[in-house]
């Protein structure tokens, strides 16, 4: 009798096991998507096949290496709002074959070294609006990644050596994070990279030999930061960058031969910094390459900003770009400009006021 009992109590097990993972991860046939609700530590073993995962309801505040305990080929695994607070190393051993990895709206604040080792075919990683307040080296040593987002973060710092053991990333975002303090080896180990988005953090320096290691580097954006001037050889090594975006910074002043390391500079843009005069022929000497200049919102005056434009028509630099002008108030194509001299800097709302008296002044009525 026992030999008759013992298949059916395996049985009956196998049957409520089964029972307990379908009210946990059922399996979304139109999006081809596991939908998994509930997870609190880990993952039931099951079988995932190649299909996609979504946390939903989830909250896992660690991710350690056996919250996912089974081996599979899981393109994307979304785990965003899971109440992730820490990661540790090695934590997604399982999933070798994962292309898109999303972390975004936790409360990460801490990643071990190695978080991520062996996810080499990744083309998106998102840990976008978490808690990190630093990068501990190695965090993303063994990656390999098409695009990496870290913004809205609170990270303050890149520390030297971060990223050294990284395979690669070629996007790296790191955008409205708080970061302050730059070192000279904080790129070191990005040689692949080829995007860089550091804008609307708070850096005001930037140290020299900071981009020696990044040669591939095609775009970067520093939009919205505290940069008020640079030294010589600041932008050196990279000779491929195509695009540069300085807008939103704190330099009333313009050297052009900041743009002598990059051969290939395609797109510049200025805007809304405190200039009041730039070298034209210069810049255009420094970057013979140079093809679109966005100069907007600074504060010009009429003459000069006259002269600007007539001079970069004449050899093939578009001055206006896209997006929205000042057109009620004095300007050359919306870009906006004073009737008076201007041969200082001033606050840009200052300077907003006095061009809108001056433009006030100038009506004629009949």
């Amino acid at each position: 009798m026992q030999f008759k009992w013992i298949p059916l109590v395996i049985c009956s097990i196998a049957l409520a096991n089964s029972q307990d993972i379908k009210s946990v991860c059922t399996f979304a046939h139109d999006k081809l998507t596991y939908l998994c609700s509930g997870i609190k530590g880990t993952f039931p073993s099951m079988f995932y096949g190649a299909y996609n995962i979504k946390c939903a309801g989830c909250e896992i505040p660690v991710f350690r290496s056996g919250t996912f305990p089974t081996s599979a080929d899981v393109p994307s695994f979304n785990l965003s709002s899971s109440g992730i607070q820490n990661i540790t190393s090695n934590a997604f051993s399982m999933l070798t074959k994962l292309r898109y990895l999303y972390l975004q709206n936790n409360n990460i604040s801490g990643i071990e070294p190695g978080a991520f080792r062996g996810l080499t075919q990744i083309n998106e990683l998102n840990l976008e609006h978490n808690a990190l307040t630093h990068i501990t080296p190695g965090v993303f040593d063994g990656l390999k990644a098409l695009a990496v987002h870290l913004s809205h973060n609170n990270i303050v710092e890149i520390p030297g050596g971060a990223f050294e053991q990284v395979d690669q990333i070629t996007t790296f975002n790191l955008s409205f994070s708080n970061i302050a303090i730059l070192h000279k080896d904080s790129l070191k180990g990005l040689s692949t990279m080829e995007i860089l988005d550091l804008q609307f953090n708070k850096i005001c320096y930037i140290p020299l030999g900071m981009f020696q290691y990044n040669d591939l580097l095609k775009g970067l954006d520093l939009k919205g930061n505290k940069l008020r001037n640079f030294l010589p050889g600041t932008f050196s090594g990279l000779k491929r960058l195509l695009t540069i975006n300085l807008a939103n910074n704190e330099f009333s002043e313009m050297d052009p031969s900041l743009l002598l390391p990059m051969a290939s500079i395609y797109y510049l843009d200025i805007s809304r910094n405190n200039l009041f005069y730039l070298d034209a022929q210069a810049l255009r000497q420094a970057a013979p390459t140079l093809k679109v200049i966005i100069l907007k919102d600074n504060i010009w005056d009429c003459a000069v900003l006259t002269n600007l434009i007539r001079f970069f028509k004449t050899v093939g630099i578009d001055t206006f770009g896209t997006g929205e002008g000042w057109y009620d108030i004095t300007n050359i194509n919306g870009i906006m400009c004073s009737m008076g001299h201007v041969n200082y800097a001033m606050p840009f709302d200052l300077y907003i006021k006095k061009v809108k008296a001056d433009s006030e002044k100038s009506v004629n009525y009949c």
